[in-house]
């Protein structure tokens, strides 16, 4: 219990400095217009349409392994307990 309400109030005291510092400010600024924080450099529209996309697609792609990936090992252990529980005894208790 006490290390939940330490992590929290770590947590909001680190998201409290964050907004104190401009850092969603400038994450935002980033994200939308693609101004590079602390410079007066902009990045292009398109570099920054295909490096959103890339990220996107990185995102996506992980995502669905892992649900693949999960998918494979349900079945694989459904397998493996069907077959455990046809090598069992059929009546294992009926007679004690």
């Amino acid at each position: 219990m006490k290390r939940n309400i330490l992590i929290i109030a770590s947590g909001i005291i680190i998201f409290c400095a964050l907004i104190k510092f401009g850092f969603f400010d400038a994450l935002l600024l980033f994200l939308l217009v693609g101004a590079v924080p602390g410079t007066n450099f902009i990045i292009p529209p398109s570099v920054m349409f295909i490096l959103t996309s890339t990220i996107a697609l990185y995102v996506i792609a992980q995502v669905v392994t892992r649900q693949a990936f999960y998918a494979q090992l349900v079945t694989r252990l459904k397998n493996r307990y069907t077959t455990y529980r046809s090598r069992l005894p059929k009546r294992r208790y009926s007679e004690i």
